[in-house]
């Protein structure tokens, strides 16, 4: 069974709540988890997606370009996304 796909009209959500596969674009990354974000390449504007989730609250293993990171779920809560191709908006 596929995973829910998040539509465009969806708004920005938490990355540890977006289905794996869907290209998403990075909104906003809360400020306490910044600049450790920001040295992966984490940032506002970049293209991103959810490859899977550990299951119990595990990791969150996304793909950044060719790279893959895998992130806490308490860190992946900090990451605001959208789907690729939608307009800036506030989170």
């Amino acid at each position: 069974m596929r995973p829910p796909a998040l539509r465009s009209a969806d708004g920005p959500i938490p990355l540890h709540r977006a289905p794996a596969g869907v290209p998403l674009v990075v909104r906003l990354v809360e400020p306490a988890h910044a600049a450790t974000l920001a040295a992966e390449g984490v940032v506002a504007g970049a293209a991103i997606a959810v490859e899977s989730a550990v299951p119990l609250r595990g990791a969150i293993v996304v793909r950044l370009g060719r790279a893959r990171l895998a992130l806490g779920r308490t860190v992946a809560a900090s990451v605001i996304v959208a789907p690729a191709g939608r307009p800036a908006e506030d989170p």
